[in-house]
């Protein structure tokens, strides 16, 4: 994994202090992340999970006074300014852990098309023909998300030839891979998550 300076450093640093936190904890461990304990179980030594990171940088964001961001969005935001920047797409693919270059080359396609629409530009939502809508969209048409691009800092995805970009922030709880659907609510999209449909999230019809 090819690192910057400063995350070298970062990395040098806190080896260290994993080095005093097994033994001052007794663990036994190979993971590089771990943590020191939980509520069930003090000092388990077991790898931290993607859960585990949101909440860390919910805390961030929110002592930074930054908007609330989604581990993934950080994934994918890192992979669209490293194509900004010339990188070849191989070396994204290796350091996302992409089994195939057409995934990689996706963030190219999606970022180069959504830049310049003009719904994009403006700032506001494109709207679907209602005849379109009633037949792909609704409670009745779920999807699954599954890998979001990012473009502009975004997090974007596509849903029956349609680009949809998320507005709000990504609830805690939802998964990218949950059972989600779009429907219509006083002239604005939303994102449902079918196992919390309590919660809506806006978003913007790009394309």
């Amino acid at each position: 994994m090819p690192l910057n300076p400063k995350s070298q450093k970062a990395l040098d640093a806190y080896l260290v202090e994993r080095e005093k936190a097994v033994r001052k904890n007794k663990l036994q461990t190979h993971a590089m992340f771990f943590a020191v304990r939980n509520r069930y179980n003090a000092n388990t030594g077991d790898p931290i999970n993607v859960r585990s990171i949101h909440r860390m940088l919910l805390q961030i964001t929110k002592m930074r006074g930054l908007q609330p961001m989604h581990p993934h969005l950080l994934r994918h935001a890192c992979a669209t300014h490293m194509l900004d920047n010339g990188c070849p797409l191989d070396v994204i693919s290796h350091i996302l852990g992409h089994d195939s270059l057409d995934v990689t080359a996706h963030y190219a396609q999606v970022s180069t098309r959504l830049m310049g629409h003009p719904g994009h530009r403006a700032g506001k939502s494109a709207h679907i023909p209602d005849e379109k809508f009633r037949a792909s969209f609704g409670r009745q048409h779920t999807l699954v998300i599954n890998r979001p691009v990012i473009v502009e800092g975004r997090p974007r995805f596509q849903f029956v030839g349609y680009w949809f970009e998320i507005i709000d922030p990504w609830p805690v709880d939802w998964l990218y891979t949950d059972d989600c659907y779009i429907d219509l609510i006083d002239g604005e999209y939303f994102l449902f998550n079918a196992r919390h449909p309590s919660i809506r999230v806006l978003v913007f019809v790009i394309g």
